[in-house]
């Protein structure tokens, strides 16, 4: 990789693949967000550090800072969450380039947005600095 995300993200994979590399039953949440908590804390010093992350099993978010209206420099929150239910005819905000198709919807579905500022006027949830939360299937498990 040439950027910084891309650095960013080696590293990432370099700080979990001990965990990985032995066969067997994959790592435990626990351990996987000691891993993640770490490699977070030393992106922080470095810039701005906000990043998306997913295991294939669970979604890894934490919330730094970034530029914001208004201000100079950079200051938190660096994103936003919101937890939606897929419910057979439930009617959420449209969002510009994000489409659900009620065909394929499995009843009842939670889906998590991430987002560097709220998409629609509903109430989006700011990370605090430095915030790690996990979600699996849609749900926060963590903190």
């Amino acid at each position: 990789g040439e950027t910084d995300s891309e650095w960013s993200f080696c590293h990432l994979m370099y700080l979990l693949q001990n965990l990985w590399l032995p066969p067997g039953a994959p790592p435990s949440l626990d351990r996987r967000y000691r891993a993640v908590t770490e490699f977070a804390r030393k992106l922080q010093p470095l810039g701005p550090a906000n990043f998306v992350y997913s295991d294939g099993e669970y979604l890894f978010v934490h919330g730094h800072r970034r530029t914001q209206p208004g201000r100079e420099g950079f200051h938190p929150p660096g994103l936003h969450w919101l937890c939606r239910t897929c419910s057979p005819g439930a009617r959420h905000a449209p969002i510009p380039g994000l489409s659900f198709d009620p065909a394929a919807r499995i009843p009842h579905q939670k889906a998590v947005l991430v987002a560097s500022v709220p998409l629609t006027d509903e109430a989006w949830k700011p990370l605090g600095e430095g915030e790690i939360l996990v979600f699996r299937r849609g749900e926060q498990v963590l903190p």
